[in-house]
């Protein structure tokens, strides 16, 4: 997906933001502010002409040349003596003598006065509170309020939407706000602390749109990495130094973020131009093993690969192996080729890891020796020698403890997983599966990350083992295992790929996948607090629901594993699903696929699905019958206070359900406990599927749903299903505890819906969507 702008103006150079045209949003309306004229406060209310006033010496405060138009405009002002004298005396006075001369001017003036007001912004010992600075105007207001919570680093989920709602107007408006370089400046920082990243990148260029601060804007490039936006992050960089790639070590880092970014394409245009011929020293970012000009030629061969071209990858690979001489780039070269032929070539695969191991020992290459063992014994346990594998995971095991510091062991706990299942079926297979889950939460399936990191096969599918352990625990009749094996899995929300991160607490997930990323920054912890309460519920719903049969369906990037258990003692039976299927398609091998699956659904009354993913409507005929549940990680959970009220209509057809739905123009206005909702639709039919593109008529944006709305519990949406962006709109939703009922139009009448909104499950072709915890 493309990188979005969120709010006008955004992705410009500090310095262009800043000479765009300005003006500050009052509460009420947006009123232009530059250039600085006295039309500006015809028509205002006391408090408006308060905030444009403030609003025009914030902007022009460094502008010697416009200060004496600010003070032309401000004679418009009924109390313009107070305003032109405390503004004079602002623009004039220097940082020693100005907040003397202000208390003097403002004892003079009164408590309420514009000196009171400017005195507020001189008192750094003495943070003002939220509330005293409405003169200021409602972004800033606000957005302060957000500042004074970030005091303390959130503990919940709600916490962050509550920091979320009050920065509503910062984010989303692109007006001025005044004196934020002076009282929101370490507001980015905050964020960024909190795991609001893409939030602290916005507001740091919100901060600047009166001027450019050089320090601040520098710090950007840092909240888009953890953001996940290294095509920002890359801009960014290029626009503070434009000779970037004249540094190696820049160069090379530009290069990791292009990876990192799946810009293969762009990686290789960077090494091409700049590091073809570079002599590079430390440590590789991604492997770990030296940097040199060959371990370049080594890395971009890989990107052919990954690009579809495996033939001239392992061509290009093969030539940097002709050297006499075994060395650690040889070494490097060979391991890759052995990665890359797993699935191709298991058993030469096997072989050159083999040759590997013996070569890396005798150099005393001890990471090398390391990675070549862990995929001789992955291929040895996929060629059936289970015994033989084993030994190869305990000297693996061994280098690691003797010779390496934290190497990375989720190739080698898959190992020891699969080899283990084999070899002792009876035991306990739980720290390595937590070691996998790490492993995975890591790479998130980044197929770079799994080849050049983390030392993983080619073409890895992380579905197989889920799907050995989970037969392992059912063929010996444990119950309560299977099911905490299942919840672990559907609990990891899906991530939305570099560039694409979406921000708020739905983009949480992708901020703690890139904060984890060798991309130059310092790694950070956001731990938020679990809901172990609903996490509980949750289970004990699972557990309960396999009496009538239940389906859990847990994703990958290419296929789904389905999981049914019904009866006592519970029956597993599961197999693999390509996603293509799973999203509605008709042709090919999907009826064939499909087949077990519908079976399964057929004599089931659940089905549990990932947050971020969602079965089509269409796989069904009759959705209705089934209770369709979501699975959020229990730190993401934020259920607010239920509501009581009627029932609303928000850009749906106004035809339907006028007796039972009150019409309304905007969110806003929503105050009851259900809520008609129209159909969400993209820009355009080749625009991305992203939040802040998806709108419903002009208000609202799933973007601002995410992040602005408090949803109560136990309230009640209902929409469409041609609305886009569904997947979201249940993660969303059903985190919030509400439901949200999906319906076919094509069948849909005013009778059905009256229904529906009256909370009854008539006949008809609908599905109720709710959280596993929910009742």
């Amino acid at each position: 997906m493309a990188t979005l702008v969120f709010i006008p103006a955004f992705w410009l150079p500090a310095t262009l933001a800043a000479q765009a045209e300005a003006y500050v949003n009052t509460g009420m309306r947006n009123v232009r502010i530059e250039p600085a004229s006295a039309s500006a406060f015809s028509g205002l209310s006391a408090n408006e002409r308060s905030v444009v006033a403030f609003a025009m010496i914030s902007r022009n405060e460094g502008n010697l040349s416009r200060r004496s138009v600010v003070l032309d405009a401000l004679n418009a002002l009924p109390d313009k003596d107070a305003w032109r004298e405390a503004a004079a005396l602002y623009f004039d006075g220097n940082a020693a003598s100005r907040a003397a001369r202000l208390a003097a001017l403002a004892a003079r003036q009164g408590a309420s006065s514009p000196a009171a007001q400017l005195l507020l912004l001189e008192k750094p010992s003495a943070p003002p509170a939220a509330d005293s600075l409405s003169g200021f105007g409602p972004a800033l207001e606000s957005a302060y309020a957000a500042r004074r919570m970030l005091d303390e680093s959130p503990k919940t989920a709600a916490d962050i939407q509550r920091i979320l709602i009050l920065l509503e107007l910062a984010l989303s408006d692109a007006g001025d706000i005044p004196f934020a370089d002076r009282l929101l400046v370490d507001l980015p920082d905050r964020l960024d602390a909190a795991g609001l990243s893409l939030e602290a990148a916005i507001m740091a260029r919100a901060i600047q749109r009166q001027r450019p601060i050089k320090e601040l804007e520098k710090k950007v490039p840092a909240y888009l990495l953890r953001a996940g936006d290294f095509h920002g992050a890359l801009k960014t960089s290029e626009s503070l130094d434009p000779m970037i790639y004249r540094n190696m070590r820049r160069a090379i880092q530009a290069m990791d973020w292009m990876i990192l970014a799946s810009d293969y394409r762009k990686a290789l245009e960077i090494h091409s131009k700049y590091l073809a011929e570079a002599r590079p020293i430390g440590d590789d970012a991604f492997s770990g093993f030296e940097l040199s000009r060959s371990l370049l030629r080594t890395r971009s061969a890989v990107l052919l690969y990954l690009l579809g071209d495996s033939k001239e990858a392992l061509l290009s690979l093969d030539a940097q192996t002709k050297s006499k001489k075994f060395d650690i780039d040889v070494g490097y070269a060979r391991l890759l080729q052995a990665q890359l032929l797993f699935e191709e070539n298991m058993d030469l695969s096997r072989q050159i890891a083999e040759d590997l191991t013996y070569r890396a020992q005798e150099s005393s290459l001890y990471l090398l020796e390391y990675h070549a063992t862990v995929l001789e014994g992955l291929a040895l346990q996929r060629q059936g020698k289970d015994y033989m594998a084993w030994i190869n995971f305990v000297k693996a095991r061994g280098i690691a403890a003797s010779h390496l510091k934290h190497p990375p062991t989720g190739a080698l706990a898959l190992g020891q997983m699969l080899a283990g299942l084999k070899l002792t079926p009876g035991g306990s297979f739980k720290a390595y599966m937590a070691e996998i889950l790490a492993a995975e939460d890591a790479t998130a399936e980044h197929e770079a990350m799994q080849l050049l990191r983390f030392g993983m096969p080619a073409r890895h599918r992380p579905l197989l083992w889920k799907k050995a352990l989970l037969e392992n625990l059912s063929a010996r009749r444990l119950k309560n295992d299977v099911v905490e094996a299942l919840q672990a899995f559907l609990e990891r929300p899906s991530v939305h790929g570099a560039s694409a991160n979406p921000g708020g607490l739905t983009g949480l997930a992708d901020v703690r996948l890139w904060n984890l990323q060798p991309s130059g920054i310092s790694p950070q912890s956001f731990p938020l607090q679990k809901n172990t309460a609903l996490r509980e519920k949750s289970k004990a719903q699972m557990l309960a629901s396999l009496t009538e049969g239940a389906v859990f369906l847990i994703y990958s990037k290419k296929e789904a594993l389905f999981v049914h258990l019904s009866g006592e003692p519970v029956v597993m039976k599961s197999g693999f699903i390509p996603l293509a299927c799973l999203a509605g398609e008709q042709g090919g091998t999907c009826p064939e696929a499909m087949k077990p699956l519908l079976d399964a659904l057929a004599t089931s009354k659940t089905a549990y699905f990932q947050a971020g993913n969602m079965p089509a409507f269409s796989i069904l005929s009759s959705p209705q019958k089934l209770d369709w549940r979501v699975v959020h990680a229990p730190d993401l959970i934020a259920v607010n206070a239920a509501s009581d009220g009627g029932a609303y209509r928000l850009c749906s057809s106004a035809e339907l359900s006028q007796r039972k739905a009150k019409t309304i123009s905007g969110i806003r206005e929503w105050k009851g406990s259900v809520l008609l909702l129209g159909a969400f639709q993209r820009r355009s039919a080749t625009s991305p599927v992203y939040l802040s593109q998806i709108r419903c008529n002009s208000e609202p944006r799933l973007w601002d749903l995410d992040r602005f709305v408090s949803i109560p519990a136990q309230s009640r949406w209902i929409s469409p299903l041609t609305s886009a962006g569904e997947a979201e709109l249940a993660r969303l939703l059903t985190r919030s505890g509400a439901e949200w009922i999906q319906y076919d139009e094509k069948e849909a009448d005013d009778d059905l819906l009256e229904e529906l909104i009256d909370g009854e499950r008539p006949d008809g072709r609908y599905r109720v969507i709710k959280a596993s915890f929910a009742e």
